[in-house]
């Protein structure tokens, strides 16, 4: 049987710019938690699957209801290891398990913690219904003051870019990544065939990498939540 989506949460435990990331407490929440929450007020079916290579936030996952059917192999779990093979590997035990691939799978990164329920439902939406795209990926708009952007003209003095030569663009977020999986598997990589930019706002998206990060998202927390209803 055809299974539609798989949910897939990477988490490995040997952070170094933020140690023990994953299950530090942000607003009386775990970031794994925060993940768990999201995805149960969004009613979105399908296994939700936590790849990790760390006990304590395997023992995090399961105490929220997440998948942690296999501990993640060393040699995929280092600072340097690219999401995508910790993707690939879910997707083969998956495979193994159930005799296919999922159709599409969703990327829930804890470090983004302040993605809502509404992005992985719009995502979810725009993939099952455009059925010439191969990836729903959250962006942000880059904000860049054209005032402070020069050109370095053929006298070789810079000169102010205008703000009809800039177009806006954006950047990738890693508040949600969802891929067909054919297509993943295809290209290796989450950025796979033709691509929808899922807009979200700054805040939304902001990405917990490091202590400063950290603090920031403190900050922010009683501004952004403060009117919102308590995940159940």
């Amino acid at each position: 049987m055809k299974i539609p989506l798989m949910m897939l949460v990477p988490a490995r435990g040997g952070s170094k710019r933020l140690p023990n990331k994953n299950i530090k407490n942000l607003g009386g929440r775990t970031l794994i938690k925060r993940v768990a929450d999201v995805v149960r007020l969004s009613k979105i079916n399908g296994p939700l699957i936590l790849s990790t290579d760390s006990k304590l936030i395997a023992d995090e996952g399961l105490k929220e209801g997440m998948q942690v059917p296999f501990m993640r192999p060393d040699n995929i779990s280092t600072d340097k290891s690219p999401t995508i093979d910790a993707v690939i590997h879910a997707l083969d035990w998956f495979k193994n398990k159930n005799g296919t691939d999922p159709e599409m799978v969703m990327i829930l990164q804890p470090t983004s913690p302040f993605r809502n329920e509404k992005m992985l439902t719009e995502a979810l939406e725009c993939l099952q219904s455009r059925k010439n795209i191969d990836s729903v990926i959250s962006m942000s708009p880059l904000k860049l003051s054209t005032n402070h952007i020069y050109n370095i003209n053929t006298e070789s003095y810079a000169e102010p870019i205008s703000l009809e030569d800039i177009n806006k663009v954006y950047f990738p977020n890693g508040a949600v990544y969802l891929t067909r999986t054919k297509a993943l598997r295809r290209d290796h990589s989450l950025f796979a065939g033709k691509i929808y930019p899922l807009i979200t706002d700054l805040i939304r998206s902001i990405d917990v990498d490091n202590a400063y990060d950290w603090m920031v998202a403190e900050s922010l927390l009683k501004t952004l939540e403060k009117n919102l209803p308590s995940p159940r």
